[in-house]
């Protein structure tokens, strides 16, 4: 988590919220995996720079799956 926190600094992001979901059991398997730590990031990124940072992502071996969406609402996320 710490690798990809960098990521979204060092690029002139800012990391808005972080939460760990902790260790689930995946829906099917992934690589021979078959449990995974889930972590949900919000954050803001000038679209440049978020192209790359995807790009790192699918790079990091350890990532299994991941997803990015863009919120329309100010930033404001559905709690």
């Amino acid at each position: 988590m710490e690798k990809i926190q960098s990521l979204i600094t060092e690029s002139g992001g800012e990391i808005l919220k972080r939460d760990s979901w902790g260790k689930r059991r995946l829906a099917y398997t992934i690589e021979k995996e078959k449990e995974g730590q889930y972590f949900f990031l919000q954050f803001k990124e000038n679209p440049a720079a978020l192209m790359e940072f995807k790009r790192q992502l699918k790079l990091m071996p350890e990532v299994l799956r991941f997803m990015v969406l863009k919120l329309e609402d100010g930033g404001k996320s559905a709690e």
